[in-house]
């Protein structure tokens, strides 16, 4: 059992972004309205020069001939690395893109305060918004251009309750699916044993969610991984395991850190290709 409770911490503190089930990943993301059809590129500014995987280019003098001349023959890039913020704030690199009203996401690492900048290739322009601050996992904004004045234009929090009740179905669902198809291994195959499984996930991964959200929403974003990283999933673990041996019998605690482990590297796996949905 220690050495259980080891490596699980272990696990959580070596990979300190991921989480030991499919649980929420940080993301900014920004409605744009008040366009007609106009194309337009995308950043956030970052107060800082560094974000995760993100970087001023700058920063790093190893970068080839070969790597600038590709980073260069992007217009989003090249439009945006021009670009110079009266507040010195810094392009990290990240760009989207777009046509008309539409949304665009930062989906890995965003930085924590920021501004909005977007450029539009067919007349050269830029118009930046004001700073806004991350307060959530999924942190939702709109900008609208109808309301840019000289350049600048307000940024405004636009929560999407719709889409966190999706992305939360959709996680609780995939966690579920993980912890039955191990349960299959660990030999819990009577119909009791999966309605107990059944239930206590669903319970235990609403009830991790709904913290996570909770403390994003009406606190911010940083103590929301706080309290991601250790105690909350740490009590996941042992919940289950302490419900799974007075349910199920066998292994309970190996089944729950084995089960556990399993949803933890597909929802690391999926949250690249299926970021909208973590």
């Amino acid at each position: 059992m220690k050495k259980l409770l080891l490596c699980l911490c272990a696990m959580l503190v070596l990979c300190v972004s991921a989480k030991a089930d499919s649980g929420p990943k940080p993301s900014v993301n920004v409605n744009v309205r008040g366009l007609d059809g106009e194309r337009w590129y995308a950043t956030l500014l970052s107060e800082t020069d560094d974000t995760g995987p993100y970087y001023v280019f700058e920063k790093f003098d190893k970068a080839s001939p070969e790597e600038r001349a590709e980073k260069e023959s992007n217009p989003a890039w090249l439009a945006f690395q021009r670009y110079e913020d009266a507040d010195g704030y810094y392009f990290l690199q990240f760009t989207a893109e777009g046509a008309g009203d539409g949304v665009f996401r930062w989906t890995y690492y965003p930085p924590s305060r920021f501004k909005v900048l977007l450029y539009f290739p067919d007349n050269n322009a830029y118009v930046v918004s004001e700073v806004a601050e991350r307060y959530a996992f999924d942190s939702y904004y709109a900008v609208d251009l109808r309301e840019a004045e000289g350049g600048v234009v307000p940024v405004v929090k636009s929560w999407d309750y719709g889409r966190q009740l999706s992305g939360l179905a959709f996680r609780v669902a995939l966690t579920v699916a993980v912890e039955l198809a191990a349960a299959l291994a660990f030999g819990y195959r009577e119909r009791r044993q999966i309605w107990t499984i059944l239930w206590v996930n669903v319970l235990t991964q609403l009830l991790l969610n709904g913290t996570l959200d909770a403390a994003a929403r009406f606190g911010n974003a940083r103590v929301a991984i706080l309290l991601s990283l250790l105690p909350l999933e740490l009590a996941v673990f042992v919940t289950e395991g302490l419900l799974y041996r007075k349910k199920l019998g066998g292994k309970p605690f190996l089944y729950s850190f084995a089960a556990n482990a399993a949803s933890f590297v597909l929802g690391a796996a999926l949250a690249h290709a299926l970021p909208a949905a973590f």
